[in-house]
């Protein structure tokens, strides 16, 4: 399996791309959120027309806001279906069907492991982390840390949302500096500003975690 950071910035990042991965296998090519911003970097990449399954961890705009154009793309124009999961679709649904392809949208039985875990993240939302192919733990957004999981233990490479500031609904990475040694060290941190990456990466160095995201990073596990 192969994961491509397609982009690792937060909702207020002015000039990064939102929080988003690419997963590769010899079957599937799974798009993991799809941010306002993250549509036009995928078809820059030439990556569109290989997508087989997007899986949304929340509805966010960071994390959903060109979902509907991406599928419109790859039914619409490519003729090909997608499967679709994560989260609670529903509303994203409703646009699809109002342009007319929802029918080619596959929702049911997913054709690859696929663990989701309820995290708490914004208040009446539905926000799920990932956990794909038994090898990657995706966190989405959750304000608390998955480090202490079962599915943390068994992952091969975690991608986690981090915050440098305790009491907003980002695990704050004082928190997870916690975790074994072991879970850290295949932990990489995500959705920050881009300012703030300095900072974080010395907190991640600090603390003993594998490092922090940055579009176009790959990791083969």
């Amino acid at each position: 399996m192969q994961v491509e950071i397609i982009g690792a910035n937060s909702a207020l990042a002015e000039d990064g791309l939102n929080s988003s991965l690419l997963i590769r296998d010899e079957s599937m090519t799974i798009l993991a959120d799809c941010g306002y911003n993250i549509y036009p970097r995928l078809q820059l990449l030439g990556y569109v027309e290989n997508i087989t399954a997007v899986l949304l961890s929340h509805l966010h705009q960071d994390h959903c806001g060109s979902a509907v154009t991406l599928l419109e793309d790859i039914v619409l124009t490519q003729k090909r279906s997608v499967y679709i999961g994560g989260t609670d679709w529903t509303p994203l649904l409703q646009a699809c069907e109002e342009n007319g392809f929802a029918n080619r949208l596959m929702t049911g039985d997913c054709p690859f492991e696929l663990e989701t875990l309820s995290v708490p993240h914004s208040k009446g939302m539905d926000c799920r982390a990932l956990f794909i192919g038994g090898e990657l733990l995706y966190s989405g957004d959750t304000a608390i840390s998955l480090l202490d999981t079962p599915q943390a233990q068994k992952a091969s490479l975690i991608v986690h949302d981090a915050s440098l500031r305790c009491g907003i609904p980002h695990a704050y990475i004082k928190d997870m500096a916690g975790a074994p040694a072991e879970i850290k060290a295949k932990t990489i941190l995500t959705h920050y500003l881009p300012q703030s990456y300095h900072e974080m990466a010395t907190a991640a160095k600090k603390y003993g975690f594998k490092g922090v995201a940055r579009a176009g990073d790959v990791f083969e596990i």
